[in-house]
């Protein structure tokens, strides 16, 4: 069965930010394949909490490789909302280590998953946590395998990688949000060696506009020089 990665879809219509949104995702989906071999894990899945008002699995999923009939059995049933897993989450900062993945409990018998969707050998153990960025917004990661996570120094380091996971794509939200796409520009031609007379020239502008272009940068991306702005950008994926 294909696995399913990048599941939920930008719905802005700026190409700009589209371009940057799929950036963000594909980062993140990086780290988390790095995660999975670095743990050894199977499946990831990660996403923004489930609100009241945001209930359904393809408003909160950002990204996850789980296998394509076990999304789409949340998907047609709604059976996030039911999730006894999301709701200890909802009461505690701690990591839920759980097994099997008992997800979701069908509202109604009849809408009860088939047997074994929710347990099979990549799924016997997940470790499952609610996280915040520096904003506040509230995530949920969970990691699933067959090996469980028991030694408290495993599960720091764990915790530590999610949160490193987290931090980096509220990092490349808020910097996609600063930065203009005048000044995202600007710091593509500097990552390419142009000074600011080159890119003057290549944009048609003063050096000293370039020169404030570069500075706004600088200052969005907390940089000290032009050589730290633009490794930031990069790194971020915004060059």
């Amino acid at each position: 069965m294909p696995a399913r990665s990048g599941y939920r879809r930008t719905k802005s219509s700026d190409p700009d930010r589209i371009v940057s949104e799929i950036a963000r995702l594909n980062a993140l989906q990086s780290r988390f394949r790095s995660m999975l071999k670095g743990y050894n894990f199977r499946y990831f899945l990660f996403g923004t909490f489930p609100a009241p008002d945001r209930p359904l699995i393809a408003d909160n999923v950002l990204a996850t490789n789980w296998p394509t009939d076990l999304l789409n059995a949340y998907k047609s049933r709604n059976l996030l909302t039911e999730s006894p897993l999301i709701r200890r989450l909802e009461r505690t900062v701690l990591p839920v280590p759980t097994m099997p993945l008992l997800l979701a409990r069908a509202p109604h018998p009849s809408h009860r998953p088939q047997d074994g969707i929710f347990i099979n050998e990549g799924f016997s153990f997940t470790f499952a946590v609610a996280l915040s960025d520096s904003e506040q917004r509230r995530y949920v990661c969970l990691m699933s395998g067959r090996r469980r996570v028991e030694r408290h120094e495993e599960m720091a380091m764990l915790m530590m990688a999610l949160m490193g996971a987290v931090d980096s794509y509220s990092s490349r939200s808020r910097a996609t949000d600063v930065l203009t796409p005048r000044e995202r520009e600007c710091l593509r031609w500097a990552s390419e060696g142009k000074t600011s007379r080159e890119i003057g020239q290549i944009l048609a502008l003063s050096n000293h506009t370039i020169d404030g272009y570069l500075r706004a940068a600088m200052e969005k991306l907390d940089a000290v020089t032009r050589t730290q702005a633009v490794a930031t950008a990069s790194k971020l994926g915004l060059i």
